[in-house]
């Protein structure tokens, strides 16, 4: 990683002052986090290259985006558990994975000309960009870790480079679960970082 020539960073530790504008960003994430991120930027970078290792369940919901009344916001903040009450929660195994909610602007962003999804499985950040598995380089100004956010780990993957290994497989959480959590314990994928 550091190789690349870019700017690198994940989804948690976006700057306030960074812009994005006229770059070309690659988001690695396809989920809750990308949801949110790339309808957001689209319109703004030049282009948007989005890494999806897999397809997630969609549910329709015309008020994804809707602002929360002040009613519910003033409850969130003072009746304990309202917000846990309000949220809605699905338990797994339904999908194997949470739901995502789009009021259509994921799927409006996917069709626009400067977007690109990205099924493809990663080999490796080069300093121009990344590399995939079928050989492409695909050359990026900006690589964005929408990988998700847990308390105690921000990549969904092991990294693997020149100087160190940063493994993490999910065996921990699985053991803590009983293994009920298999889309856990199957989410780990390995990149070698030259």
């Amino acid at each position: 990683m550091e190789r690349f020539q870019g700017e690198l960073f994940h989804s948690a530790r976006w700057s306030e002052d960074f812009d994005h504008s006229g770059k070309r960003f690659a988001l690695l994430g396809a989920g809750a986090s990308g949801f949110q991120i790339a309808p957001t930027i689209a319109d703004e970078v030049e282009s948007l290259s989005i890494f999806q290792r897999t397809a997630q369940w969609v549910m329709p919901n015309p008020m994804y985006h809707t602002k929360v009344p002040p009613g519910e916001t003033w409850a969130m903040r003072h009746l304990p558990f309202y917000a846990r009450w309000l949220r809605f929660m699905m338990t797994y195994p339904a999908f194997g994975k949470r739901v995502l909610q789009d009021n259509g602007s994921w799927f409006q962003c996917l069709r626009k000309p400067n977007v690109e999804l990205v099924r493809t499985g990663i080999m490796r950040i080069v300093p121009q960009g990344i590399e995939t598995t079928d050989g492409t380089t695909h050359p990026v100004d900006v690589i964005c870790y929408a990988t998700g956010f847990k308390h105690n780990q921000f990549v969904a993957f092991d990294m693997i480079g020149r100087r160190c290994t940063l493994c993490r497989p999910f065996t921990e959480f699985s053991r803590r679960t009983h293994g009920r959590s298999k889309s856990y314990r199957t989410s780990t994928t390995v990149m070698s970082i030259d």
